[in-house]
């Protein structure tokens, strides 16, 4: 059953109620009333982290609420960015962002939990509309020493399932390889991954373009 009884604790805005059964990784599970009224199952190292399950989710609403109020992004592309990042690092929502993120240790600097504050560094840091927050240590956090605004090239260079491939005595990536020698990334990517070419038949033989991309899989 566990090796702490959270049942009668309060964690922000919760008061444990119950011990329910384990999710499926083997994580403890608990009843919890909020002071709102409202009820939820919450995790047990989400309550006691201080910091990812403090309510029913009424003070997100109350906090977005005030933040509308008081800094006026509430929409704005700026303001989803920095939601989407606490979202991915603090409380995933889906299998990807769990695991390349949450799981991996990545988290949001205290001083960037607060709109205002990230959104001062944006702006005083290069921030635009055709560009996104990227993490220069790719298994870093995010903070203002560790991030910058990028275009899509650079974003796709510093992934961590990049592919570096050294061809004629030279290393890049290979989105790099794709527009140095012209050929789709998609193309390379599927002829050396999907189709298990080497790279020097993968990046000198041409592409017959009478084919879709479907077709010419089919046909190689």
């Amino acid at each position: 059953m566990g090796s702490e009884d959270l049942v009668g604790k309060k964690f922000g805005r919760l008061t444990v109620v119950e011990r329910l059964e384990n999710d499926k990784s083997r994580k403890s599970r608990w009843l919890c009333k909020c002071d709102c009224g409202n009820t939820i199952i919450a995790r047990g190292d989400h309550l006691r982290s201080g910091w990812h399950t403090q309510s029913c989710g009424c003070l997100h609403k109350e906090k977005s609420s005030k933040a509308n109020k008081t800094h006026g992004d509430t929409g704005k592309r700026l303001y989803n960015i920095w939601t989407q990042m606490i979202a991915r690092c603090d409380q995933p929502h889906n299998e990807r962002a769990k695991r390349d993120y949450h799981d991996r240790g990545i988290t949001v600097c205290s001083e960037w939990h607060d709109y205002p504050t990230f959104r001062e560094w944006a702006l005083e840091n290069g921030y635009r509309d055709d560009l996104s927050i990227d993490r220069e240590d790719n298994d870093g956090n995010y903070c203002p020493e560790n991030c910058r605004w990028a275009d899509d090239d650079t974003q796709a260079n510093n992934t961590s399932r990049n592919i570096n491939i050294t061809f004629n005595g030279k290393t890049m990536t290979l989105k790099q390889w794709s527009k140095e020698i012209g050929v789709k990334y998609r193309t390379l990517s599927q002829r050396i991954l999907v189709l298990g070419w080497d790279i020097d038949r993968a990046f000198t033989e041409p592409v017959d373009k009478r084919y879709s991309h479907t077709e010419w899989r089919q046909a190689v």
